[in-house]
């Protein structure tokens, strides 16, 4: 099966989703997706499935569990950079490689294991890496670099994000150098967040259960991981993690443990992120949207700083955990604003780590510039009082800071208002009572700000 085939199907079990979306996350042109589907239902026909479903814009397969296991493993088949992932991960967990046997385990050609095999050791040594062809052990792993074994961590990451999509060879690989059941570690991860009250994401518990087999790895009898008593008693915070770690993961590895809470206390802080490249251009990001949007809460540079950096993370690895989202119009404008900026900086999203931080950035903007606002003029096509009661009522609840004027405009007549107000919103051309004026007024709001900063 084709990569697109592939990464097509992995996109459809998570959610449904738009052509458009799927065309921007998976930079592929329309035509090439109806191929791939195409192909996709030829072989759902012959598992007497559903097939793909195109209901206006919106691409959706609905299928059991069960049929979703089975047409995973009929397909039996990775992408090239799943392939590439496998061969990283065994080879450096394990020391050595066989490419022979693993041709086998891949069922691939011998062309086929070898170039994948290149882009490994390209990879490894450009990171500072050395590897040794022995002919009768295969390949060796004689020393492998700081770099790699931060890449270690976040494809092993990426294949437990994925869990439920690998096909028999990855599942085979992942059972072998793990020690736990990642869905109930998962949820362990989960409750230790919740009890500490800190918001977390399906990557980073997928990084902190990765984390288990890094330190098994890397660091089983390491002393550098033992938490400074000193430290404890001074820092009631590392001393809280500690201790909620220590009693939801009570049958966690003595190490993993350790490096869990100094993981969880960092990443609280927004420190010790492994990818220094990404984080740089992340905070170059933050740094011109709070300049040009004029923002300054710490709380909220760190929320944002995680999303864009996750984000990043996720477009440039692959990692496909998607959803479908839509874009409000007013939306619009935030959107080409921000393309333009990770354009500037050679960064890519997909579309729905995007929407999340233009929806963090906009309720910050409006938050901080409506407490600046003082009056609002709207001007209406015709006024009934009982409706203008009503949306007076509903304006003073939801901006009780700011005085509204609503005043009648039937004849469309233009006037000099801008000296008395701070906005004006123009809904002359719809009467008061026809639909909800309460949301056509709000969006009006945001857009008017956010043109008005831009």
């Amino acid at each position: 099966m084709y990569d697109t085939t592939i990464n097509i199907l992995k996109i459809l079990y998570q959610t449904k989703i738009s052509k458009e979306n799927l065309s921007q996350n998976l930079n592929l042109k329309e035509n090439s997706i109806y191929r791939a589907i195409l192909e996709i239902n030829i072989l759902l026909d012959d598992l007497k499935y559903n097939t793909i479903k195109i209901k206006g814009k919106i691409l959706e397969l609905k299928l059991t569990k069960q049929q979703w296991r089975t047409l995973f493993k009929k397909l039996d088949s990775l992408t090239f950079e799943d392939k590439v992932d496998y061969l990283y991960i065994k080879f450096i967990y394990f020391n050595s490689i066989n490419l022979e046997k693993e041709r086998v385990n891949l069922n691939i050609s011998r062309s086929s294991i070898n170039r994948c095999f290149l882009h490994v050791k390209k990879l490894m040594l450009k990171n500072g890496s050395e590897i040794l062809s022995n002919k009768r052990k295969g390949i060796e792993l004689i020393y492998l670099s700081e770099d790699d074994k931060k890449l270690f961590l976040l494809k092993l990451t990426k294949i437990i994000m994925e869990e439920d999509l690998l096909i028999p060879v990855q599942k085979i690989l992942l059972n072998s150098i793990k020690n736990f059941i990642v869905k109930i570690r998962l949820s362990k991860l989960s409750a230790i967040y919740r009890c500490l009250k800190l918001s977390s994401t399906i990557m980073t518990l997928s990084y902190l259960c990765a984390l288990d087999i890094y330190i098994e790895r890397f660091y089983q009898n390491n002393k550098t991981l033992i938490i400074n008593k000193e430290k404890l008693k001074i820092d009631t915070n590392l001393k809280k993690i500690y201790t909620v770690v220590s009693s939801i993961g009570y049958n966690f590895e003595k190490n993993y443990k350790k490096s869990l809470t100094y993981n969880i206390y960092n990443l609280s802080l927004n420190r010790y992120y492994y990818f220094d490249d990404t984080i740089k251009k992340s905070n170059l990001i933050i740094e011109e949207i709070f300049k040009i949007f004029g923002l300054s809460s710490n709380i909220f540079k760190k929320t944002i700083l995680e999303y864009m950096y996750l984000g990043v993370l996720k477009k440039e690895h692959n990692i496909l955990k998607i959803r479908n989202v839509y874009y409000h119009y007013n939306d619009k404008i935030l959107l080409d604003f921000f393309n333009k900026l990770l354009k500037k900086y050679s960064v890519e999203l997909y579309s729905c780590d995007k929407y999340k931080i233009i929806y963090l950035i906009k309720k910050e903007i409006l938050n901080k510039k409506i407490k600046e606002i003082n009056n609002i003029l709207i001007l209406i096509e015709e006024i009934n009082p009982l409706y203008q009661k009503t949306l007076k009522d509903k304006l003073k609840n939801n901006f009780p800071n700011i005085n509204f004027n609503i005043q009648c405009n039937y004849l469309n007549i233009k006037k000099d208002y801008n000296k008395d107000y701070d906005y004006i919103i123009d809904d002359s051309q719809i009467t008061l009572g026809g639909g909800d004026i309460f949301d056509r007024v709000e969006n009006k709001l945001q857009m008017l700000i956010i043109e008005n900063i831009i």
